[in-house]
């Protein structure tokens, strides 16, 4: 007899459980696509730095000290 009433309880629990699957995967397959983009924009990035520096065009090399100089000589940069 117990056995006979919790079948229905399974029943509408899988079928909750399928529902919210449906639900999700459309948000978190949208997810998984902003992802590839941002991997693709940093490789798109890191790869268009590399070909200015091949190319001659790149700037040069500071150190952190020269960053911040650099970062407070710009609008916006405040004083160091």
């Amino acid at each position: 007899m117990v056995l006979a009433q919790s079948r229905p309880q399974t029943e509408e629990i899988e079928d909750h459980a399928e529902q919210a699957m449906r639900q999700a995967s459309s948000w978190v397959g949208r997810l998984a696509r902003l992802g590839y983009v941002a991997k693709g924009v940093v490789y798109a990035a890191i790869g268009f730095l590399a070909l200015r520096e091949v190319l001659g065009v790149g700037g040069r090399t500071i150190d952190p000290t020269g960053v911040m100089q650099v970062m407070a000589a710009q609008p916006l940069g405040g004083s160091c």
